[in-house]
């Protein structure tokens, strides 16, 4: 095996056994990026949070473009119960400042009903656990940004790497709803496209591959 897959390989083993499962944000929770955190960064910071919340308990990403909703999302600082900020790894590698916010699920509830919304009553089955195998994975960034994407969802409630073969990583995953629910799900996403075919080990239930 080339020296180069051999520490690839390597550092995604070290990083499963050293990460602590991802824990995803509450269907209340939202984040956004922050250039510091002054309040001239955090009041657009919060509205933005608030968006991402009421636009997966609306479950349509279109209501971050009404204008009834933004006005709404104004006044992000009256509802929100708790904020605080952490580093992550940004696009180019380095870190980045993020706000996160929990919002008052009765306040949302409000919002949602002057909106004339409801929250997504689509048939999410049981919580279940699946394996997935993820594809396109060719580096530790990679493998980083699957897990904060599976951590950004509140569908997932943990999620780990068993094994690293090839340019793929089988993980375990403790999902809130069902596994067909969660397909359909991240297969709007860019970042994850559910697809066919048989993957490089037994067992799986799911195989997934990773945009670039």
């Amino acid at each position: 095996m080339p020296l180069r897959l051999t520490v690839f390989f390597a550092l995604i083993v070290a990083y499963a056994a050293a990460a602590a499962p991802v824990r995803a944000a509450g269907s209340y929770s939202g984040q956004a990026p922050v250039a510091s955190q002054g309040d001239a960064d955090r009041g657009p910071a919060l509205a933005q949070a608030m968006i991402q919340v009421l636009t997966r308990l609306g479950g349509d990403e279109r209501l971050a473009d009404r204008g009834d909703v933004a006005r709404e999302a104004a006044q992000a600082s009256a509802y929100v119960l708790q904020y605080q900020y952490r580093r992550e790894p940004g696009p180019d590698g380095t870190p980045a400042l993020v706000l996160v916010a929990d919002f008052d699920p009765a306040a949302i509830g409000g919002v949602l009903q002057r909106l004339g919304l409801s929250t997504a009553q689509t048939d999410r089955g049981a919580p279940s656990e699946a394996r997935l195998w993820i594809g396109g994975i060719r580096s530790a960034e990679d493998y980083a940004r699957v897990l904060r994407y599976l951590g950004s969802l509140d569908l997932v409630h943990q999620a780990g790497a068993i094994e690293a073969r090839g340019d793929g990583v089988l993980m375990r995953v403790a999902l809130t709803v069902g596994l067909p629910y969660f397909l359909s799900t991240v297969d709007t996403g860019a970042l994850l496209t559910v697809v066919d075919g048989r993957p490089p080990v037994d067992g799986v239930d799911a195989t997934l591959i990773l945009g670039r």
